[in-house]
């Protein structure tokens, strides 16, 4: 959708929510209305532009930014502790490391 090609995807899984009214949505086992919305896209200019357009401002909803700020807290906080422990792991004291101290075990290290 980022690259202004009108879209054709599938009505199964999570591809309808992805691409909202940004796409024509086809059974992925029709052969037949792939090829009908195919022609579709093909001989209507109108709809290319019109899926171009929606393509675009559908985009805008996804970006980097906006997934980490919907991204459960506890996802966020386990991704950084981890990135932590990895970069610090070489130098804490064996004897800090461990269930004890419950960083091992909180973070299944």
């Amino acid at each position: 959708m980022a690259c202004g090609a009108p879209k054709i995807t599938s009505s199964t899984s999570s591809l309808p929510e992805v691409a909202g009214d940004a796409a024509l949505l086809v059974n992925p086992e029709d052969a037949e209305a792939l090829g009908a919305a195919m022609a579709k896209v093909l001989l209507e200019q109108a709809l290319q532009q019109q899926l171009r357009d929606r393509g675009f401002e559908r985009t805008r909803l996804f970006t980097w930014q906006r997934a980490a700020l919907r991204a459960p807290a506890p996802c966020i906080v386990n991704s950084v502790l981890r990135q932590a422990v990895e970069k610090t792991a070489s130098i804490v004291p064996t004897s800090l490391r461990g269930s004890a101290y419950g960083f091992e075990s909180t973070l299944n290290l």
